[in-house]
């Protein structure tokens, strides 16, 4: 590693949420001209042309040995490259307020966190969220206890080569795609993994774990505390906003400004890039009008099914 320093930006991406993908990659490129990027391409729900971005941003692609991940498990991936290095890794709707790399680099451990603190390991938001305590100790790890933090994974500072694919082959069935072997122990895929995972090495003393506060919610009232102008002056803020949980509705995502200042950036080299702005932006809101035409189409056709079994 250079200097305990992060030396490199993975962003995990899928067909759908590939628009959001660039903004981050512009927000990124805004006050880290020259760091390496790398696009974890999850093939799952089919490919998706990503040249484009990879020339104007110098972006690289991540090659590992599967290409159709599902849900969470592509952000797992660095972890097991064999040179030892310092990365950050990223959720695709996710923008750098400022020089967030900055901050993170005044951390020495070899991964850190953006923690959230909770008393109470047992409620119904952690087992919803995170990991279900009482299954955890009576299906997996009766010695296990609960640290007083849990943390999102969208965006994590970690390092390669400290452990292994064979180290999570209790959780994760490995293929193309994988399949999670303790759903309802462990929940929203590498989120549960990872917490309980990092747990127990802290535990262990195997792992050293850096507890920062550097993520803001993008549906929290914080994300209106940051000023638009002193993003775009370069002056900026070391925080990241990351809109975890609706990553398809451009509509319903606070601070649109930022996210439009952002986009905006991107698309102002190209040629008629206001245009190709503009039909992006109606094809995901086009895709989320057949998603909510879909899931109302599911949901009444279980009702119907319902009523004819009583």
């Amino acid at each position: 590693m250079k200097d305990n320093k992060i030396e490199r930006i993975y962003i995990a991406c899928y067909k759908y949420d590939f628009w959001q993908t660039k903004i981050c990659v512009a927000s990124i490129r805004k006050w880290y001209p020259l760091i390496e990027i790398y696009l974890i391409k999850d093939s799952l729900a089919g490919h998706f042309n990503s040249k484009e971005l990879e020339l104007k941003y110098q972006v690289k692609i991540a090659n590992y040995e599967y290409d159709k991940f599902g849900w969470g498990v592509s952000k797992i991936e660095p972890y097991f490259e064999k040179e030892q290095r310092k990365f950050l890794i990223l959720d695709s709707d996710i923008v750098f307020l400022g020089p967030v790399i900055d901050h993170l680099n005044d951390f020495k451990q070899p991964f850190v966190v953006s923690a959230n603190y909770f008393d109470d390991g047992k409620t119904d938001n952690i087992k919803r969220t995170y990991y279900d305590m009482d299954k955890i100790k009576s299906e997996l790890d009766p010695g296990f206890e609960y640290p007083g933090y849990v943390f999102n994974t969208g965006q994590i500072v970690g390092t390669s080569g400290i452990f292994n694919r064979n180290d999570l082959n209790d959780f994760i069935a490995w293929g193309n795609p994988s399949k999670l072997r303790m759903p309802h122990v462990l929940s929203n895929a590498d989120q549960g993994i990872l917490n309980y995972f990092f747990h127990k090495q802290e535990q262990t003393g195997i792992l050293e774990i850096g507890k920062g506060d550097f993520m803001v919610w993008g549906y929290h009232e914080k994300v209106n505390d940051f000023d638009l102008d002193t993003i775009i002056n370069g002056k900026g803020y070391p925080k990241l906003i990351h809109w975890a949980g609706n990553i398809s509705n451009f509509d319903t995502m606070m601070r649109q400004d930022i996210i439009e200042y952002y986009q905006k950036l991107y698309y102002e080299d190209f040629r008629f890039g206001n245009v190709k702005r503009f039909i992006e932006n109606k094809r995901v809101k086009i895709k989320r009008f057949i998603d909510k035409l879909t899931n109302s189409s599911k949901k009444s056709f279980k009702k119907v099914k319902q009523s004819l079994h009583r």
